[in-house]
């Protein structure tokens, strides 16, 4: 199917994986995103946020917390042990500021499905003091999981894949749910 978007998680400890590589792969979900597309390259230190050649102007322009940093293609020897990548079907918050890879505090997520109840949860969220800056379900997702840890994935209502790198905490949460996987909700942590 082609209605949603695809992400990518390459983790390579010890052998340092190249943008070009994270590049291709991407590219073979392009027909499950062809919107928009992102990048997170990450070494331990400092995340370096990257668009690709299908990421629209308007988002390597608008000043977001996960604005890209510059174009893939023209970072083609840079290496990390830890990239994200994700290729966007927009559906939800059709602005630059749904763009992804997003951030929240120290947590980084690519995700791709849908929070069927995000617009309840955001609003529980807001009673419970928490800011917003777009309309994504994802920002909801990354706000419930800063303020409920992965027991708020209990309280979402949808299916979806997503992994979430908090730097802070040096960990991955990787999560498929049910419908999204084919056989059954899975959930993994890493510490790296």
């Amino acid at each position: 199917s082609s209605d949603m978007c695809g992400i990518v998680l390459a983790f390579t400890p010890g052998a340092p994986t190249r943008a070009t590589t994270i590049e291709k792969m991407a590219r073979t979900l392009r027909h499950r995103g062809p919107d928009d597309e992102g990048f997170l390259a990450w070494d331990g230190t400092t995340p370096t946020v990257l668009g690709g050649a299908d990421t629209p102007v308007p988002v390597m322009a608008t000043p977001t917390p996960w604005q890209p940093q510059g174009r893939i293609g023209d970072q083609a020897s840079r290496e990390a042990t830890l990239w994200l990548a994700h290729r966007r079907l927009s559906i939800v918050d059709l602005s630059p500021w749904g763009h992804q890879p997003m951030q929240r505090g120290t947590r980084w997520v690519v995700y791709n499905g849908e929070v069927y109840n995000h617009l309840e949860l955001r609003a529980e969220l807001e009673a419970l003091g928490h800011p917003f800056v777009s309309h994504s379900d994802t920002e909801v997702l990354l706000a419930a999981l800063e303020h409920w840890g992965p027991d708020a994935l209990a309280r979402c209502n949808g299916m979806w894949a997503l992994v979430v790198l908090d730097t802070a905490r040096r960990t991955l949460l990787i999560v498929v749910t049910g419908a999204a996987s084919g056989f059954g909700a899975g959930i993994a942590r890493s510490y790296i």
